[in-house]
């Protein structure tokens, strides 16, 4: 699963994850899911997805991480989901 990032719409992951690979991609299931129910289901498994990718919004001179988004798509699965998160960020975040 990934959170809504630009950093990885411009290195590529998002046109990757758009073509042909071997992983599930729970933010497909979720998006073409009509049942209500069953999208809400994935929404939560997505959250505890085995990896989770997403861009930061900042990194402070002392190192710490600045995470923050309209949507609440990466709020939860940095500090609590994911068992492998993955942050990606542009040197333009320090």
């Amino acid at each position: 699963m990934n959170g809504s990032s630009t950093t990885l719409l411009e290195i590529g992951y998002i046109d990757l994850m758009n073509g042909q690979h071997d992983w599930l991609d729970l933010r497909k299931a979720i998006i073409s899911e009509n049942d209500e129910r069953r999208r809400n289901d994935l929404g939560h498994r997505s959250i505890t997805s085995e990896y989770f990718l997403s861009g930061v919004q900042a990194i402070a001179m002392t190192g710490e991480i600045v995470g923050c988004d309209a949507t609440g798509s990466r709020v939860c699965a940095w500090p609590f989901g994911a068992q492998n998160l993955v942050l990606v960020s542009g040197v333009n975040k320090f």
